[in-house]
């Protein structure tokens, strides 16, 4: 009972512990009131420059009204329980791939099949529909996007494809984007985080991956993986995403500020990563890795498949009410 009665002392001390550097003190909240931002991505990875880049534009726009402090990355929580720590108030404030959390909001994995930027997905209301579902699902509001929609996805493998029947059989590391598609090509897809992916190629565990078009870099996946399938298919689908109390708690002027901050960024970051695009294949051969493109009849059969099974599996199993809801507002 001794022993029993001590650890339960030493957990609540931790919990404690733990609140007391993620939570600031009541008087300083009322004072000036404290974001806790967390990135999806290991501090390496592309993605959270730009991220940093949107918390510097936060804490610019808005000086001393409001503080932006950047708590890490899957380190502080794992990356696919991100959304829960958003949820439960443990963060405020998410910026990622917002896949990441679809398990939540399976609708959000519609966003990988827009093929409009941004501000016109905000114009035609699709942002509005999404928010909602935000706040209805995971207690959160949904301000917009964090990554560049106009960077495609790719597969990227250990042994080389020249035709969809190529990808039979292999097993490919996946989030929700890429199952349907990867299992339609009679792949086996598997879900591991990007933490852990290095080990799991390096072992042979899996014979690919699905990426964006650019970052395996970042991630140092170029050591292990020799070939990156051509051409790329869907968008980049981030998320600036903040907890709904807390943006509850926030004065207008502070959240109109966010929000003209968010659609800024967005066009910033639209035009940045062009042409790191373009300059991608180059640096991927530096570091050992084969682009191969899929000859054209076979190019145009895999990225309309890749579109179908996207729809398909929101449409039919994931999310057939919000999936057929946001397909109606993207088409208007």
């Amino acid at each position: 009972m001794k022993k029993k009665s001590l650890s339960c002392v030493l957990v609540l001390a931790m919990i404690i512990g733990l609140s007391a550097f993620v939570v600031p003190p009541a008087e300083v909240e009322a004072k000036q009131p404290v974001i806790k931002v967390i990135f999806a991505w290991p501090k390496p990875v592309n993605w959270n420059r730009g991220h940093e880049k949107l918390v510097g534009m936060f804490q610019d726009a808005l000086g001393d009204k409001v503080k932006f402090q950047v708590v890490g990355g899957p380190e502080v929580v794992p990356t696919f329980q991100q959304g829960e720590a958003v949820r439960s108030g443990v963060v405020d404030m998410y910026m990622g791939a917002i896949n990441y959390y679809s398990g939540q909001i399976p609708a959000v994995d519609s966003m990988k099949l827009f093929r409009i930027p941004p501000w016109e997905c905000r114009e035609r209301g699709v942002f509005d529909y999404i928010d909602k579902l935000h706040a209805k699902k995971l207690n959160a509001h949904y301000m917009g996007q964090s990554l560049p929609h106009n960077v495609q996805f790719h597969l990227y493998t250990m042994k080389p494809a020249n035709k969809m029947s190529d990808f039979k059989g292999r097993t490919i590391r996946v989030t929700a984007i890429y199952r349907a598609f990867v299992e339609s090509m009679g792949g086996a897809p598997t879900v591991i985080s990007p933490a852990e992916t290095y080990t799991a190629l390096q072992r042979g565990t899996v014979d690919g991956v699905g990426w964006p078009s650019i970052g395996i870099r970042d991630l140092k996946w170029s050591e292990v993986l020799k070939y990156r399938i051509d051409p790329g298919f869907y968008g980049l689908d981030g998320a600036v995403t903040i907890n709904l109390d807390k943006w509850n708690s926030l004065s207008k002027d502070v959240q109109d500020t966010m929000q003209r901050v968010v659609e800024e960024f967005e066009r910033w970051t639209w035009n940045h990563w062009e042409s790191e695009v373009a300059n991608e294949p180059a640096m991927l051969k530096k570091a050992g890795v084969e682009v191969i493109k899929l000859p054209p009849n076979e190019a145009k059969k895999y990225v309309a498949q890749a579109y179908k099974d996207g729809w398909a599996d929101l449409l039919a199993k994931r999310a057939p009410k919000e999936a057929a809801d946001i397909k109606a507002l993207l088409e208007k």
